[in-house]
């Protein structure tokens, strides 16, 4: 005759069970939210790219649409966040963002970003499109193009370097991450913070006390295969 398990044993195996999965499963679910952040930025960046080429394919020439020392939002009547929201099916374009991600955002460390004097002129609100509800791309053209693409449309955690990432449209249309040394050619427009935004260590890092921490992260977001895997 077998024997069976007692009652005691029963309840020590689950309770083993239970240790064990209270161990795990927090790492478990980190890790399948950091996967699901990586893949809306791949996503984002990759849809922004190809709008851009589909609007250089219709003879579009979109760094063109500005000159002068100060940008304006308009030239000949084009609107650069017209032209690219077009290129996304079903997509809701508006001429001033309505800056709900200036409200809401944080920055790379978790701390709420002091809106009153560090993005407050850099408000992304020369124009939004909302591309098929599932993506927000907000536009800044003071003295050079600076597209933030919010890669999940605000469901969250609105952060700096998780879900909100920001380039620089330059010449000949190229898209370029900021944080990169290229993109410090072009002119941020900030008062009081730098164009330069390469040093990783200030611009994209969790123990960074910089006023700009977060902005750099999207070349490190494109460069570092672990980038996403490492994010707490």
């Amino acid at each position: 005759m077998n024997k069976g398990f007692t009652l005691a044993e029963v309840l020590i195996t689950l309770g083993v069970i239970g240790i064990v999965a209270a161990m795990t499963l927090p790492v478990i679910i980190q890790d399948t939210k950091n996967k699901e952040l990586e893949a809306q930025f791949k996503k984002a960046y990759s849809s922004l790219q190809q709008a851009i080429l589909r609007a250089n394919y219709e003879g579009e020439d979109l760094y063109g649409l500005y000159n002068g020392d100060y940008i304006t939002s308009q030239q000949e009547g084009k609107h650069l966040h017209e032209i690219i929201g077009k290129q996304f099916v079903n997509s809701k374009i508006e001429d001033e963002s309505p800056n709900r991600l200036i409200r809401n955002i944080k920055g790379f460390s978790g701390k709420d970003v002091n809106t009153s004097t560090v993005l407050v002129t850099c408000a992304w609100d020369d124009g939004y499109i909302l591309a098929a509800g599932q993506m927000s791309i907000y536009f800044e053209t003071v003295l050079d193009i600076y597209i933030t693409v919010d890669t999940n449309g605000g469901t969250g955690p609105n952060r700096l370097g998780y879900d909100v990432f920001m380039f620089v449209l330059g010449k000949q249309d190229k898209l370029i991450p900021m944080g990169s040394p290229e993109s410090a050619k072009y002119q941020f427009g900030v008062q009081g913070l730098p164009n330069d935004m390469s040093d990783l260590d200030l611009s994209c890092s969790q123990t960074s006390n910089a006023q700009y921490n977060g902005l750099g992260c999207a070349y490190a977001a494109l460069t570092d295969p672990d980038y996403f895997k490492n994010l707490p």
